[in-house]
């Protein structure tokens, strides 16, 4: 080999490296398609994967998105023991817009049972509280073994909107859809979301059973807020300890206990519970504190109570 054809291939290694190097030093994030994170934001729902590298991002200030903020930020106080388990963690005040702490909470995850509180608010708008509902046999085989009533039952909807948000009825959220027809009922779900701008959520069906029923941390505050604001009602049945229906036929009298173990207790303004193999634990709750109202909330949790006292303790 000549040294003019050495000489050109010395340049063309340069050039190469050169251009190598300036890819990984121009600032521009560099994705792992592996981890899946990016699909996640996606339209096309799909299984969460649980060996996805999520990554806790601290908010720098109260303007600063979470989004943008992607260089990891520590307070100045030490915050280690206030570190959620939860795979996904937001913490929001509602009267500020103020966010106390955040984890991933821009990936869309399935919601599970958390998915009754639109339910609710649907049923809330279309329907009227005092009309009854029968319940069938097709709604209690739907609920994959978790039946709330018998068939044949008669409940007022208040009585089932109740069911829902208390003891988390999934065949309350089915009789109630199936009095206006289920698909109009989902259509109004997925329009009121996005009249609120909850732009990452999606619903597929009224109980929170099926995976495709997700959304993200940030657009459940928006949910949350609404509820607290405009039907408070709805938010005050989830924070009671426990719930007394009657059955319209028969006079018979029932009580149900509240599942979330912060009922009852006091400044808790109301929440709900939801879990789905494919989700894990979630909870989302809000507080009254000296500073106003929070969201606390938190998705694929081991220890979702836990993780939310540890949050709330830190950040109220």
């Amino acid at each position: 080999m000549n040294h003019k054809h050495q000489t050109l291939i010395l340049v063309g290694i340069i050039l190469i490296s050169t251009y190598v190097v300036g890819q990984f030093s121009s600032g521009q994030p560099v994705i792992d398609e592996t981890k899946g994170i990016e699909q996640e934001m996606q339209d096309t729902l799909i299984a969460p994967d649980t060996s996805l590298a999520l990554v806790e991002y601290d908010v720098l200030d109260d303007t600063t998105s979470v989004e943008k903020s992607l260089v990891p930020f520590e307070k100045e106080s030490d915050t280690t023991s206030c570190r959620a388990s939860a795979r996904i963690a937001h913490v929001e005040n509602l009267s500020t817009g103020n966010v106390a702490y955040t984890k991933n909470a821009f990936i869309r995850w399935p919601i599970a049972s958390i998915t009754k509180l639109m339910s609710a608010t649907i049923a809330d708008d279309l329907l009227s509280a005092t009309s009854t509902i029968t319940v069938t046999q097709e709604m209690i085989e739907r609920t994959e073994g978790y039946a709330s009533f018998d068939a044949g039952e008669t409940y007022s909807v208040t009585g089932l909107i109740a069911a829902m948000l208390v003891f988390s009825s999934n065949d309350a959220a089915f009789a109630l859809a199936n009095e206006v027809g289920e698909d109009v009922f989902v259509a109004a779900m997925n329009t009121k979301a996005q009249e609120l701008g909850m732009s990452e959520t999606r619903f597929s069906e009224p109980s929170g059973l099926s995976y495709l029923n997700q959304s993200t941390a940030q657009d459940v505050v928006k949910l949350l807020s609404y509820l607290y604001r405009q039907k408070p009602e709805l938010i005050d049945y989830t924070r009671t300890k426990r719930v007394y229906l009657e059955e319209y036929e028969s006079g018979r009298r029932f009580t149900f206990s509240n599942i979330n173990s912060f009922a009852g207790q006091r400044n808790f303004l109301g929440g709900k519970t939801g879990f789905i193999d494919e989700s894990g634990g979630n909870l989302v709750t809000l507080f009254d504190t000296s500073k106003g109202p929070i969201a606390v909330i938190v998705f694929s949790s081991p220890d979702r109570f836990k993780d939310i006292s540890t949050l709330r303790s830190c950040y109220e």
